[in-house]
């Protein structure tokens, strides 16, 4: 058993045993994340750090704040208010309460952003009313706990801001603009169901609808719901960020409470505020062990270091002269890396021979904030052992390791890690997003009964499944003769941006947080890879927080001269340090070990 297997182990077995045990959930979540970094061999003082450092966030600032005005709100009578005014608009229906219920929700969690909250405020006030006139308990409380879930949707939601700090380079205004259709929806369907039970059950109707109680009760309710104003419209409209409007809200929700709807007096204040305390532990407990576990499992990636000339001592070794003294640290300063720059050499695995059929170095610098991959013809020149061979052949010789170490001698970097992708996981993944709307550069019609091929696709957009788009990316030339006019040049060019229009659609919010179960059976059936899988997610969030326009490709400068393609040096040593160098120091020509 591996240390990481027991370690999950231990966070599964001793969560549902503090469960058993009626531990409080936070301290389940909180107790069986440290015991499971610990097992790791993880000191508990790094433990605490990483918890620490994990809710040091500005952004994160916002939940408590958040937490605090929906306590106050709902202690300072405001939920009230926003019951008579759900009231007022549906309280005539046929399971008139019902539908207040919901509506009030609806209202209630557009200020306080929180479920508990709305729960705990409106539930306290409705699920007594309700019952009292005649409702079934049980449907009280279902009508409650179901619409109090729409405050997780309806913003301000502290959780759209949890998402779009820990998610990363996503709006907080952008995601509560997005959340009002949805939590409408639910409201609507919430209603539509309460609706058929109560006409089932024969519920009683509320008041009849008038214009004139309406704008009555509004004119008294527009102090509650002054606070979207504040807090959504002003993130929005970049007034102020999420933290500083929740801040702002507080205040506002204090002095609604305590001066205008006059719910609250000071020794209130103080009840509310020891009530916040409790709420909040919690919610930070989760967050810190949350974080700290992120932090430990999603782990940068390590840089492959070189071997350096060992360090001289203060006093000067005098086995060394002046100039081997300078000419080392000379070397060393060469040799010195960039920080959060990685390169990665991803191959296609499989072209009916065992060599490669296609080869890209990624770098990634999450510094700078970009993704550049570099497509290696697969009938460059290359040596090993005194011979000359197509470089696509070093797969067939000794796998990834030989590829790596071949391509890392021509263009004087290092590759740190290795990606091999059997062609067949490369359709999987196509069919798992859905396949790609996908601009076909010319007509291609080719037929290879020997590999089983057949390749008939006419130029312009059009959809492709996974079996199509591994057609398109394979094809180099039509059976007459046309088609690319240099034909694995042209097909890499197709590659490249096949292969965007596949990331695009794949690092959609939607489809990662639908497809990831898909995506990971998929890497592990198809892709053979020395990077952890912690490392991968820790670089999917990384190109995440990018953005799909900072990915781009290109391929080494080259020409053609049967039976191989030459790469030219000084065009390639300037694609080198402009894109692909991950150390600080440029590379120069006696770097570079380009086949003549």
């Amino acid at each position: 058993m591996t240390v990481q297997t027991l370690a999950i182990l231990v966070l599964l077995v001793s969560f549902f045993v503090m469960i058993f045990l009626r531990f409080p959930i936070a301290y389940a979540v909180g107790l069986s994340s440290v015991f499971c970094l610990m097992v790791q061999g993880q000191a508990l003082t790094d433990v605490c750090r990483l918890m620490v450092k994990g809710i040091s966030s500005f952004s994160l600032m916002a939940v408590p704040f958040f937490i605090t005005m929906g306590v106050l709100m709902g202690s300072g009578g405001i939920s009230e208010k926003l019951i008579a005014l759900a009231d007022a608009c549906v309280g005539w229906m046929r399971g008139g309460m019902a539908m207040v219920n919901i509506v009030a929700s609806y209202f209630f969690g557009g200020i306080s952003g929180s479920a508990s909250a709305d729960t705990a405020s409106i539930g306290s006030i409705m699920i007594p009313m309700m019952v009292d006139q005649g409702y079934d308990a049980d449907f009280s409380t279902a009508v409650t706990i179901t619409s109090s879930c729409e405050g997780l949707l309806v913003p301000p939601s502290h959780n759209m801001v949890i998402y779009a700090t820990t998610a990363g380079g996503i709006s907080v205004g952008s995601l509560f603009l997005a959340g009002y259709l949805p939590g409408a929806l639910l409201a609507i369907v919430l209603m539509i169901g309460s609706y058929i039970i109560s006409v089932k059950e024969n519920y009683p109707k509320g008041s009849p609808f008038t214009i004139k109680g309406f704008i009555k009760q509004l004119g008294t309710s527009i102090w509650a719901l002054a606070a979207v104003v504040i807090v959504v419209f002003g993130v929005v409209g970049g007034v102020f960020t999420a933290t500083e409007s929740a801040a702002i809200a507080v205040i506002y929700s204090l002095l609604v409470s305590v001066f205008v709807y006059k719910g609250l007096d000071w020794k209130g204040v103080w009840y509310a505020l020891d009530e916040c305390v409790n709420t909040l532990s919690i919610v930070l407990i989760l967050l810190t062990a949350c974080v700290a576990v992120k932090a430990f499992f999603l782990k940068a990636p390590e840089q492959k270091v070189d071997e350096l000339p060992s360090q001289p001592s203060s006093t000067g070794d005098p086995q060394l002269s002046e100039e081997e003294q300078a000419a080392q640290e000379a070397l060393r300063s060469h040799l010195e890396r960039k920080g959060g720059f990685y390169t990665i050499l991803v191959s296609g695995s499989d072209d009916g021979n065992g060599n490669s059929d296609t080869n890209i170095l990624v770098a990634v610098d999450t510094v700078n904030g970009y993704v550049y991959g570099v497509s290696i013809p697969r009938d460059s020149k290359a040596v090993w052992d005194g011979k000359s061979h197509k470089i696509n052949a070093a797969f067939g010789k000794g796998g990834m390791t030989k590829l790596a170490e071949v391509v890392s001698d021509q263009l004087g970097i290092p590759v740190d890690y290795t990606v091999s992708v059997d062609l067949t996981g490369f359709e999987a993944l196509v069919d798992a997003i859905g396949g790609v709307n996908f601009d076909v550069p010319i007509n291609m019609d080719y037929d290879d009964p020997i590999q089983n091929l057949s390749i008939h696709f006419k130029k312009g957009v059009q959809y492709l499944n996974g079996a199509d788009a591994m057609r398109v990316v394979r094809f180099r030339h039509n059976n007459d003769g046309t088609g690319y006019g240099s034909e694995d040049l042209g097909r890499m060019q197709t590659q490249q941006k096949f292969l965007k229009a596949v990331a695009k659609k794949m690092l959609t919010a939607s489809n990662i947080l639908t497809k990831i179960d898909d995506y990971a059976k998929i890497f592990n059936q198809y892709v053979d890879t020395d990077l952890s899988v912690g490392n991968l997610v820790w670089l999917g969030t990384e190109v995440l927080k990018m953005g799909v326009d900072k990915i781009d490709f290109s391929t080494l400068p080259n020409e053609w001269r049967s039976p191989y393609i030459y790469l030219i040096p000084d065009e390639t040593l300037t694609l080198v340090n402009t894109y692909l160098n991950p150390y600080v120091e440029d590379r120069t020509a006696e770097d570079l070990h380009l086949p003549s």
